[in-house]
């Protein structure tokens, strides 16, 4: 369907920049990430670190946050979209696109935060124009946008379509629809199983071994939900398929293990966490990557789960290294040279430990409130260092006396 003619064509051509709560937002977001991330990196150059590495790292990594934060501010005061009745122009800050409206096929829009308008061109060999919607929709801009064809429908169609000829599904179009209906159910089903679970795990994870089990075990049941489907389900779609979805269900559980490994556990990094996390996530994505053919077609879309699976594999690394951990640990003891407490979205409380063990140098120890308050400056904590089930060394504190030995060990619960 050809693009519908303007009703005023003389109301443009008109220029949109992010405005309102989106141009504060965007602008506080980019400055933060500047001067954050140049002070983070001249504290990092001046702070008396032995690992001269560690210290070029965390310059590195303060610069590049810098280096981002500035990009922001000038790419949100550089943007711009500029409506012309007979084309687009989208000006960012390295690049301009200009289509004009004879060349789109339609648009789409992208759940996304904010809302992403893509105008797609009749051209296949032709980029799409996407624009972020910081901007204030008005009535001039709707008409030009909404008067193309919404490509969005022609994808509920075509899904719908494609469910309906499926004969894997049923032997009749009927059938078929039914199997699409019940698995909507079971989309939904399981995603309230995997938020009920997800918060479970992120709030009070008791028992604990039974939390992580099924956080484990949820994107496994959905890749082998789409398996089992005959092409019904998928692991990621857009808002305008038809098709049922497991993404929550695949994408949420790995980021929660990956949290309570790190709040939970204290491990020596080594090579090993790298390669058993790559190693089990790169299982869980070579199987979303064979079950639904939609992953294997979108090389974005490849990518983003194949973070998320990476999440996961390092979670399920440390909670199996440290869960499945028969070893008998070796005893050790550092003194506490300070204490903090870190507030943020959650507050947490460190204790400041001098060289012990296989740590050549000073490190910290996250506690809990309870055994936080009563240890002072020059105590004693005992520590217990394990191999781990996969070889990677993890510790915990056991115990902590007054730093004069007077006192008997208090026991860590």
């Amino acid at each position: 369907m050809p693009a519908q003619p303007l009703e005023d064509p003389s109301a443009y051509p008109r220029v949109y920049r992010a405005s309102g709560w989106w141009l504060i937002g965007l602008t506080f977001s980019g400055a933060v990430f500047a001067i954050g991330g140049m002070i983070g990196a001249w504290f990092a150059a001046k702070a008396p670190l032995q690992n001269p590495h560690g210290r070029l790292w965390l310059v590195g990594l303060g610069l590049a946050f810098g280096v981002f934060g500035v990009y922001c501010l000038l790419s949100t005061f550089r943007s711009r979209v500029v409506l012309f009745p007979d084309r687009i122009e989208v000006e960012e800050l390295t690049r301009t696109a200009v289509l004009s409206r004879e060349e789109v096929r339609g648009w789409r829009s992208l759940t996304a935060w904010p809302t992403v308008f893509v105008l797609v061109p009749s051209d296949a060999s032709r980029r799409p124009v996407k624009m972020a919607q910081v901007f204030r929709l008005d009535p001039e801009f709707a008409q030009w946008l909404y008067t193309l064809p919404c490509l969005d429908g022609e994808d509920a169609r075509a899904s719908k379509a494609e469910i309906r000829n499926n004969a894997l599904l049923g032997a009749t179009p009927g059938e078929r629809m039914r199997a699409l209906a019940k698995g909507k159910r079971l989309a939904g089903t399981l995603t309230v199983i995997t938020s009920l679970a997800a918060l479970w795990g992120f709030i009070y994870p008791r028992p604990y071994e039974f939390a992580v089990v099924i956080l484990a075990a949820l994107p496994w049941i959905a890749v082998e939900t789409v398996r089992r489907s005959g092409g019904l389900f998928r692991l990621d779609t857009n808002r305008s398929d038809a098709h049922p979805n497991v993404a929550i269900t695949f994408i949420v559980p790995g980021s929660v293990l990956m949290l309570r490994s790190l709040v939970d556990f204290n491990v020596l990094q080594s090579p090993a966490v790298a390669l058993f996390s790559i190693g089990m996530g790169g299982l869980l994505c070579l199987s979303a990557v064979v079950v639904d053919p939609t992953v294997r077609a979108k090389v974005i879309n490849a990518a983003a789960l194949s973070a998320f699976c990476l999440a996961y594999g390092y979670g399920i690394t440390i909670e199996a290294n440290t869960l499945l951990d028969r070893s008998p640990g070796a005893s050790y003891t550092a003194t506490v040279e300070g204490k903090r407490i870190r507030t943020g979205k959650s507050t947490t409380y460190e204790l400041d430990l001098g060289p012990w063990g296989p740590r050549t140098e000073s490190n910290k120890l996250r506690v809990s409130r309870a055994t936080y308050d009563p240890i002072q400056r020059g105590d004693v904590v005992c520590l217990t260092l394990k191999q781990g089930a996969l070889g990677v060394n993890w510790y915990f504190m056991r115990a902590w006396q007054r730093g004069d030995q007077s006192g008997a060990a208090q026991l860590i619960r």
